[in-house]
């Protein structure tokens, strides 16, 4: 008895376009809409922000996500949607030029898991790379809230704190910056005791930021690791 497996290729793939996609940061499309992959320099220079598939096209609109959801349905939508991976990769990467070699349907699979998992990649990089940053801002300003309280203490125990327009000369301050030489550098300069104050607040607060982005990079990391991970 026939069944879907049987059915002609054109017939399939407007039967899984029925399939609603979700956005895909990976694909952009061209001024009529198509659905375009990103350059692997686009995804490089631009990772960290996000982009959307923009679903204005009236031609095929068949996603990578649409055809890995439809192939754990049962055996047959797994063997159909086997050799659409051939046909989103020619239509998609190649602009409808199929190459001279016959490949096999897994091949070109492997081929556009690839590219979605170098996006997936470099995303991550940029995470993990931010996460360093954010792990030296935190010592940075610990260091400083450190400094910050001991001048304090000391005008507290020497009543140095009824005068708070004293000059005191703090040394040892860290400061750093990203686009210079990535050097940690230590900065020393006069103050006033009510400044040393102001300036103990500003660092915890910069100091509990920085401990809350870093959780939250870590999160996004996993989030990515488990998706990089899953792509076979």
């Amino acid at each position: 008895m026939p069944g879907i497996t049987s059915l002609p290729m054109d017939l399939l793939i407007y039967i899984f376009t029925l399939v609603p996609s979700d956005s895909v940061e990976y694909m952009d499309y061209t001024k009529s809409g198509k659905p375009r992959p990103m350059k692997k320099n686009q995804l490089t220079q631009h990772t960290g922000n996000t982009y959307t598939f923009d679903n204005k096209y009236l031609g095929t609109r068949l996603m990578p996500d649409t055809i890995s959801k439809l192939s754990l349905v049962c055996k047959d939508f797994a063997m159909c949607s086997n050799n659409l991976w051939q046909y989103i990769y020619i239509s998609y990467f190649r602009n409808d030029i199929p190459y001279k070699i016959n490949y096999s349907p897994e091949i070109y699979r492997k081929k556009y898991l690839s590219y979605i998992k170098f996006h997936y990649e470099k995303i991550k990089d940029y995470y993990d790379k931010d996460c360093e940053y954010l792990k030296k801002m935190i010592f940075i300003k610990d260091n400083n809230a450190s400094i910050y309280y001991k001048y304090i203490s000391q005008a507290v125990e020497s009543m140095g704190i009824d005068h708070p327009g004293r000059i005191y000369y703090i040394c040892d301050l860290m400061t750093y910056s990203r686009n210079a030489d990535n050097q940690i550098d230590y900065v020393s300069y006069p103050i006033r005791f009510d400044r040393i104050i102001s300036e103990r607040i500003k660092c915890l607060d910069e100091l509990n930021y920085y401990k809350r982005s870093l959780l939250s990079h870590k999160q996004i990391i996993l989030k990515y690791l488990t998706i990089i991970r899953n792509i076979k």
